[in-house]
């Protein structure tokens, strides 16, 4: 049995120096990446999210719809 294919990931810490990395990673291989941010979004990718929050980390991921 094949592993199911990753069309979406979620990456914290995306508008960092090694997450902006791994986002720029995951994007050339063909996978949908939205970060979460504690900063406001600068576009449709970013997720504002306090992952300290279990309120506003639910909310993020649905926002994402990531699982």
């Amino acid at each position: 049995m094949s592993a199911p294919q990753i069309t979406r990931i979620g990456v914290t810490g995306g508008d960092g120096f090694l997450g902006r990395h791994v986002a720029a990673a995951l994007r050339s291989s063909g996978v949908d990446v939205v970060t979460f941010s504690r900063r406001a979004p600068e576009n449709d990718s970013v997720v504002q999210c306090d992952l300290l929050d279990p309120a506003s980390r639910k909310n993020a991921l649905r926002q994402a719809q990531c699982s």
